[in-house]
């Protein structure tokens, strides 16, 4: 199917390589491995993918804000089933962690951020259900959307994110180190410090015109570039006001879990650990800092 092979380029260029586990089915095969005879996967209309770097449940976030709804998502343990039926449905596979009723959930509600208006039994469908569709076209270009690397070299200068600012003017971007809970600022509480949280609205309101590149300020580098981790998220307003009209983040705080994330690399001490700091962190000198590819190609394709 074209409209696939369309999304999983655009899975790619946001992720890097891509394994495909299960994709176009001979009969004979399809027969073999039991499965339904209508199979999309006889159509070429559906694919399970793995990611290295990528959780099935960040791949389903990816594929969802690629394609804006209108596709099939069977999430399993170590793998995301995707097929481009014309709808959104959702169910769970083998070693998934979360029920079927739990994904569902969690895909209206992604969608419903994405301004998609998803409603209960028409934007997301039983899997086998096949009599609703999307109710709408929207998709996340409202919304900022930030992309950084997938690691980097903790001694190095400071990482570098290029950002898309979406529907509003002014943007903030928010970094904290090793738990994605910590962007729960009220439930994280006394657990979160300087040292291990960072919102760049305490420097003030970035004011975008387009795309633009955003370098973590080297005094924050420094308090963080101990950790093995570094989450982050985008947020944009409409206006410079304390208020926060038409708040949109790239990564909303029920799906915190889901940020993005930069693995940075350390060395490694004479007896195969890794150099602490004086936070109890890792840390370390220069390791050969990885890209998926530059950030200029990343930005264009992303």
């Amino acid at each position: 199917s074209p409209d696939l092979v369309t999304l999983l380029q655009a899975i790619r260029d946001r992720v890097g390589a891509i394994t495909v586990r299960d994709g176009y089915r001979h009969p004979a095969y399809n027969t073999k491995v039991a499965g339904k005879p209508d199979s999309r996967h006889l159509s070429g209309e559906s694919v399970s993918i793995q990611s290295a770097t990528k959780k099935p449940l960040q791949l389903a976030e990816i594929a969802l804000e690629e394609s804006g709804g209108g596709i099939g998502l069977g999430i399993g343990g170590t793998h995301l089933r995707i097929d481009v039926r014309g709808e959104t449905a959702a169910w769970v596979e083998s070693g998934a962690t979360m029920s079927t009723p739990e994904f569902e959930t969690w895909v209206d509600e992604f969608i419903a951020n994405l301004g998609e208006r998803s409603v209960r039994g028409r934007g997301v469908s039983r899997r086998g259900d096949e009599k609703s569709s999307p109710d709408a076209s929207a998709t996340s270009e409202e919304s900022p959307r930030i992309i950084g690397p997938e690691t980097y070299d903790a001694k190095g200068d400071s990482p570098t994110f290029m950002i898309k600012p979406g529907k509003n003017r002014y943007i903030a971007i928010e970094v904290v180190a090793a738990d994605p809970n910590l962007f729960l600022r009220e439930k994280s509480g006394a657990a979160r410090t300087d040292r291990n949280a960072y919102g760049s609205w305490v420097d003030g309101l970035i004011e975008a015109d387009g795309a633009l590149k955003y370098q973590l300020p080297t005094a924050v580098w420094e308090r963080m570039r101990g950790a093995e981790r570094l989450y982050y998220r985008a947020m944009s307003t409409s206006e410079r006001d304390r208020e926060w009209p038409d708040l949109r983040t790239s990564t909303p705080d029920s799906l915190a879990e889901t940020a993005p994330s930069i693995t940075l690399k350390h060395e490694r001490n004479a007896r195969g650990g890794t150099a602490r700091n004086g936070i109890g962190e890792v840390s370390g000198v220069p390791a050969q800092a990885r890209r998926l590819r530059s950030d200029e190609d990343l930005w264009r394709n992303g």
